[in-house]
């Protein structure tokens, strides 16, 4: 005699919906937990299991050896993917907020940091708009992947204005005091 689960599996991977709708029940508060186990951020998570949802629903079901461990996998890779881009976003936000406390050789040398603040927001108007409003939005908190949807662009797209910005607040921050 087969399983539930089985069964479950067996019409799933026949697109059965009602099959799907069981595989969701059952696995989707065990997936949350286990994401949560590993990035500690429960919104995230669900995001994650939502994700992972979507991507069985669109899998290859004949090549699939099962969905539990497709389920399980899958969660894991994008948990350690989330990890990753937020250790990602807090460097570029400790870079950006470096450049507004570091140590500014030349004239700068000798000013408090509410000033050095005042220099690198100076500075942050300088660059191109996007740039610009990616720093402003690291700065504020959010993550690249809260940036691209607010923003209406990809992931992608968001660390490379990250990437341009930092090395344009590098390059003005030096011209402004007098390196190149």
């Amino acid at each position: 005699m087969k399983s539930n689960y089985t069964k479950s599996c067996v019409q799933f991977k026949g697109r059965n919906v009602n099959a799907y709708s069981l595989i969701y029940l059952q696995y989707s508060p065990v997936l949350l937990q286990f994401a949560i186990a590993i990035i500690k951020d429960p919104s995230a998570a669900n995001d994650i299991v939502t994700d992972v949802f979507e991507k069985l629903l669109q899998g290859d079901f004949d090549k699939m050896k099962g969905v539990k461990i497709f389920l399980f996998l899958t969660t894991y890779t994008a948990c350690l993917a989330y990890q990753r881009e937020k250790e990602r976003d807090r460097r570029m936000a400790n870079e950006i907020a470096y450049l507004a406390v570091a140590e500014v050789p030349s004239r700068y040398e000798n000013t408090a940091g509410e000033e050095r603040i005042e220099l690198v927001k100076r500075l942050l108007e300088q660059i191109p708009q996007k740039c610009r409003l990616v720093c402003k939005l690291i700065l504020a908190g959010l993550s690249t992947a809260e940036i691209a949807e607010k923003l209406g662009i990809s992931k992608k797209t968001v660390q490379s204005h990250k990437e341009h910005a930092v090395k344009k607040l590098r390059e003005l921050v030096f011209r402004e005091a007098n390196i190149f």
